[in-house]
């Protein structure tokens, strides 16, 4: 990929991207173009680290997303979030916040493994000559020295205080840049993210926290479906009514594999239950066996009823993107073979139940009377 600007920072930048083959590298270089934009040139390690982690956080514990197989960075993010039972939801200027009041040995001893080799590798395209045949021990504090000399480097790195300082010229062109330079960074994180995430669909959405959602067509559409067939609830067993309702919660509309894994409301993922239940279920996978079977056997129900009728057609709209063969149906009215349409969702949700599976969503446990 080439760096949109052509000039010689522009062809600096590529070249220290080229070295970014590891999360930590990537997110580190985001978070000091993060603390450029808010008008900081000295940076302290511990700040860079901070932004590092709070880049990532949505990725790792709301998709959970993999940045590698053995990654320091996940580990990191993993152990603040179990240490001190911080949400995934938990807003990024707030998350910094706290980590930036925070004394904990553990945390910080974490965080120092950062330290060691990133704040001076960034910088090899600028000093390249000067690293040729050095052995690998050497090349810090070679780096540090060059840094400090030279007046066109990125930055100046200060092992002793643990810092770097940006140069102005640098920091003025971020700040003019940034538009692009974050445009550029994104499609970087986009590229490393599907690498290490092959299977999982809507990286691009993935990057930053959850948007709002909107199912209120869904909820017309089962509204209408309830009251016409009265179906079960697949997790309780329990005819969805307004006596149940009263019992387990109103009605609540679930994604039977987590939003946060598809990061859609397509219809023919969503369906019908109590709040009550669907409130312990939460981003966790349903058991397969005997849920896939009752969610199969309600989304024919759902269909069968929308073909059924003209004012529902249009909520089941979603089920042709998954097989277009069903179009007829809706178009017509004509009712689809109940095995034709089973092993049709069958063979949408399960690869995604798997991969999700893999990927380490949770198993929900059911209600003990289902």
């Amino acid at each position: 990929m080439v760096f949109p600007l052509n000039d010689e920072k522009s062809n600096r930048l590529e070249q220290m991207i080229e070295y970014l083959t590891t999360s930590y590298k990537l997110y580190w270089l985001y978070g000091i173009l993060i603390e450029i934009e808010r008008g900081k040139q000295e940076i302290t390690f511990r700040e860079i680290v901070t932004r590092m982690v709070t880049c990532c956080w949505y990725s790792l514990l709301k998709f959970k997303l993999h940045l590698g197989a053995v990654d320091k960075l996940y580990n990191l993010v993993v152990f603040i979030a179990n240490r001190f039972n911080l949400s995934s939801d938990m807003p990024e200027e707030e998350l910094y916040d706290f980590l930036q009041g925070l004394n904990d040995l553990d945390v910080d001893r974490r965080m120092t493994e950062f330290y060691k080799y990133v704040p001076y590798r960034l910088l090899q395209p600028f000093f390249s000559g000067e690293l040729y045949c050095q052995q690998d021990y050497k090349k810090n504090g070679i780096i540090e020295a060059c840094a400090i000399r030279s007046g066109e480097v990125f930055y100046k790195v200060y092992t002793a205080d643990r810092k770097i300082l940006v140069s102005p010229d640098w920091a003025s062109y971020i700040v003019r840049n940034q538009a692009i330079i974050n445009g550029w960074m994104h499609s970087k994180l986009i590229n490393f993210l599907q690498r290490k995430n092959p299977s999982v669909p809507g990286i691009p959405l993935k990057i930053a926290a959850p948007r709002e959602r909107d199912l209120s067509p869904a909820r017309k559409f089962w509204s209408a479906v309830i009251e016409l067939e009265q179906p079960v609830d697949i997790y309780t067993g329990y005819e969805l009514n307004k006596e149940n309702f009263s019992q387990f919660g109103n009605l609540s509309i679930d994604h039977f594999i987590p939003w946060s894994f598809v990061l859609h409301d397509q219809m023919w993922n969503l369906i019908p239950t109590f709040r009550n239940i669907n409130s312990t279920k939460n981003d966790k996978l349903p058991p397969f066996d005997p849920c896939l079977d009752r969610f199969c056997q309600l989304h024919y129900m759902a269909f069968s009823t929308a073909c059924k009728h003209d004012r529902l057609r249009k909520y089941a709209e979603d089920y042709v993107i998954i097989d277009n063969t069903l179009y007829p149906c809706l178009s017509t009215g004509k009712l689809v073979a109940e095995r034709i349409f089973k092993q049709t969702i069958k063979q949408a949700v399960v690869p995604l139940y798997q991969i999700a599976q893999n990927q380490g969503f949770g198993l929900w446990i059911l209600p003990n009377n289902s």
